[in-house]
């Protein structure tokens, strides 16, 4: 959804033995998580330089998820669909 993100870097601990990238990451380890970066994925979204306000968010991580979900992330679709209309 996002162009750019208001957060580009998060850091958090890892709680198991996580296996990414082929490359294991032992419990308790930190761990910097880019989300601008993951968000611009080609394995994870068709063309995923381009804007495209079409895009399937699902795997989008921009607002997070669980405890850690934006507060502000039903805003956005929101503010989207209002500026969209604004501009016809």
């Amino acid at each position: 959804m996002r162009l750019e993100d208001p957060l580009v870097t998060n850091r958090r601990v890892t709680t198991e033995d996580t296996v990414l990238g082929g490359r294991t990451i032992p419990a308790n380890s930190r761990v910097t998580i880019n989300w601008s970066s993951a968000n611009r994925d080609e394995d994870a979204f068709e063309d995923a330089l381009a804007y495209n306000p079409h895009r399937d968010q699902s795997r989008n991580m921009v607002y997070g998820d669980g405890i850690h979900v934006c507060p502000g992330c039903a805003a956005g679709p929101l503010w989207s669909c209002a500026c969209s209309w604004r501009s016809c």
